[in-house]
């Protein structure tokens, strides 16, 4: 039998938000026949943390900036003790949290961005690691 893929969702919070649900609907419908599934909130707790099936393993950094050096390390060691292959993020805070954990070496898992916003062709405020040519 194949190793489940471990996948974790990365949001700011599991507050009531656009993203977050969309996060957590994810993170409830992947096929647990072929995944093991993990979210974390790299800022806040929530009330959205009731909507999780009960086998999510479930983190909350409480980071108060998005370059908390403490927090990058306790999320790298949290991502390579539980072997996660994919971090899947939601926000671009979140995504530069986690790019900056990749930068630095402190985690090695493959990183999907999800962008809830778009339009990024035109945003000034996204730089030219967030646009794909």
């Amino acid at each position: 039998m194949l190793r489940k893929m471990k996948v974790m969702m990365v949001t700011d919070s599991l507050q009531v938000g656009g993203a977050e649900q969309v996060a957590v609907d994810i993170a409830n419908s992947l096929d647990r026949d072929t995944h093991q599934v993990y979210f974390c909130a790299t800022r806040t707790d929530g009330l959205l943390r009731s909507s999780l099936k009960s086998d999510v393993e479930i983190m909350v950094l409480e980071r108060s900036a998005t370059w908390d050096l403490l927090k990058l390390l306790a999320f790298g060691k949290y991502v390579r003790s539980q072997g996660i292959d994919v971090l899947h993020s939601h926000g671009r805070g979140t995504m530069r949290f986690i790019a900056l954990c990749k930068a630095l070496g402190i985690i090695q898992a493959q990183h999907v961005f999800h962008d809830h916003f778009g339009r990024l062709h035109l945003d000034r405020s996204a730089g030219p690691g967030m646009k794909v040519p």
